[in-house]
């Protein structure tokens, strides 16, 4: 997912796409910030519990291009985010989303996250 990503852990794992553009000019962010043990592998839900400002631990960022920053996030309205290899020493995770949210939208795949990269 995306050209580039940014993540940190402390706990919690906070995972954060680059832009990636979108068939109509817009561009699209993929988040996450999920209870992560720094050790062990584990799935969590994409729904709850709810963050900061009501927003959803798994969202999609919309803006019109990818200089204007943020326009708006959409929440997930199902799915999970799994863990499948931790390992906080050598900050290397990595895994798996499988999610709805509200617009429609259905995301699916893998992503890799390494600390301070």
């Amino acid at each position: 997912m995306g050209s580039g990503r940014g993540c940190g852990f402390g706990p919690p794992l906070v995972f954060d796409t680059n832009a990636m553009i979108l068939s109509n000019g817009h561009v699209v962010r993929v988040a996450f910030a999920v209870a992560a043990q720094g050790s062990s592998a584990g799935t969590y839900s994409a729904t709850s519990p709810l963050q900061q400002y009501g927003f959803t631990p798994l969202t999609l960022s919309v803006a019109n291009n990818a200089t204007t920053g943020v326009g708006y996030r959409i929440n997930a309205t199902s799915g999970e985010v799994t863990i499948t290899s931790a390992d906080a020493v050598k900050g290397l995770f990595y895994g798996t989303i499988d999610a709805r949210f509200a617009d429609g939208t259905r995301l699916a795949g893998g992503w890799l996250c390494r600390v301070g990269e």
